[in-house]
């Protein structure tokens, strides 16, 4: 195992299956969750059925759902790109806080809009975020000054509308 167990790299195959997959901040946190306790029972002598699990279920895991709705509420998408505050984030190193006894993050949208998390919340929601981000397919643009049309009315556009309306009836609507 890695030393850091949420890396890419240390996911299960199902597990990577199941992110390359996600469409819904919902779903990523549903992943989250799942390698959580799989990296707990891999790491803890006790059972799953133990006390730090009791915890994890009563206290973490609320947690986490309350933070997914609030991203939810406040507009997350999972191609957003996100800035955040209250933290610096190096890749590879665990996060520095700008204030280690009261933990405050805020996460920033491009059209401005913002999410404030404290505490406990501020530390589940930045490992989430972080997550997030390490497991998203990165998408490669064009490049610089090219563009690529699609001719209307081609094969190649009734492809793209019938994908489009599959994804579209799969979703949950009032996700």
């Amino acid at each position: 195992m890695t030393d850091d167990p949420l890396k890419p790299e240390s996911l299960l195959p199902e597990e990577q299956i199941k992110i390359a997959a996600a469409k819904s901040v919902e779903e990523w946190m549903e992943v989250y969750i799942e390698v959580i306790v799989r990296v707990m029972s891999q790491m803890t002598e006790e059972s799953l059925s133990g006390v730090i699990y009791e915890r994890f279920r009563s206290e973490t895991v609320p947690r986490l759902r309350r933070i997914v709705r609030d991203f939810r509420t406040a507009g997350l998408t999972i191609h957003d790109e996100i800035e955040v505050e209250g933290i610096h984030l190096i890749p590879g190193q665990r996060p520095l806080w700008e204030d280690t006894q009261r933990p405050e993050v805020k996460f920033i949208w491009p059209d401005g809009s913002e999410l404030k998390f404290q505490g406990e919340s501020a530390i589940s929601a930045v490992g989430f975020f972080e997550f997030w981000a390490k497991h998203q397919i990165p998408l490669t643009g064009v490049k610089a000054g090219k563009r690529r049309i699609i001719t209307p009315g081609s094969e190649e556009e009734r492809d793209y509308f019938e994908a489009k309306e599959r994804d579209l009836q799969g979703r949950d609507p009032n996700g």
